[in-house]
């Protein structure tokens, strides 16, 4: 099965969504699986 490519505007609502997982509180590993992502992913 092929990989989905994001779109940029879903890339940056991710970006946005880990941030405001964090701010809560949240480490980032837990606020990348909450989205779905590895926490290297995130960090590429």
């Amino acid at each position: 099965m092929p990989r989905k490519s994001y779109t940029p505007e879903e890339i940056i609502q991710h970006f946005r969504t880990v941030e405001l997982e964090t701010g809560k509180g949240l480490a980032d590993v837990e606020a990348c699986w909450k989205i779905g992502i590895t926490e290297q992913t995130y960090d590429r």
